[in-house]
């Protein structure tokens, strides 16, 4: 079992959004400008204790303020049948992988609500494109359904190896607990599948693409 670690960093969190979204869970469109603006505190920071937790590293920002731009919307949900298709886009593949993690999240609440109090790391491995992108999704709905049920409005993909036997993806996770009072419940995201998965890494014509059914 890999090792973890928990830091403190402060008690509480401060921080402002303005986040502003239109229409229902399903087709949401974010204002490009948005961003979380919160003051760097450097000063002062308690001493930090280490545990142990399967998968993830995970760090408590407590009052921790520290810059974080949200990324600008890149995802839609697209009808399937019984099931919902993700699609994303990017500037890179990586950018793509991130995201559909996102869209992943944003359809099981309004991201809107989620406050930047807790960063995890996640590791996920493959042996080609398509097993690391669902080793990556899964690793996150691991994290949203289980310990620390956490759900994350920014994904920043911090190693990303697509290349030789074993692909890989190391994964900074921000976000905070879920909580039914706070974060409205969407829809429940059952598993990740195989069915009608597309990557699309079309480097010549600078196309990135995902397409992956989850689930529900």
């Amino acid at each position: 079992m890999p090792r973890a670690c928990l830091e403190t960093l402060c008690p509480s969190i401060c921080l402002r959004c303005d986040r502003l979204w239109s229409g229902n869970v399903s087709h949401r469109r974010p204002n490009n400008d948005l961003h979380i603006k919160m003051k760097i505190l450097q000063d002062n920071l308690p001493k930090t204790s280490t545990i142990l937790m399967k998968h993830v590293e995970r760090i408590n920002l407590g009052s921790f303020c520290l810059s974080i731009e949200l990324p600008i919307q890149k995802y839609e949900y697209l009808d399937h049948t019984a099931d919902v298709q993700l699609h994303s886009w990017g500037d890179s593949l990586k950018e793509a992988f991130e995201q559909c993690g996102i869209s992943m999240f944003g359809y099981m609440t309004e991201l809107e609500t989620v406050e930047i109090k807790q960063r995890v790391e996640i590791k996920a491995t493959g042996h080609d494109l398509e097993s690391l992108l669902y080793g990556f999704l899964d690793e996150l709905l691991y994290l949203f359904s289980c310990e620390p049920n956490l759900i994350c409005s920014k994904l920043e993909i911090t190693q990303f190896i697509t290349e030789g036997e074993d692909f890989s993806i190391t994964c900074l996770c921000y976000g905070e607990e879920f909580h039914l009072g706070k974060h409205p419940q969407g829809t429940e995201v059952k598993a990740i599948t195989y069915s009608a998965m597309e990557i699309v890494n079309d480097i010549e014509h600078q196309d990135y693409e995902i397409f992956v059914i989850i689930d529900i």
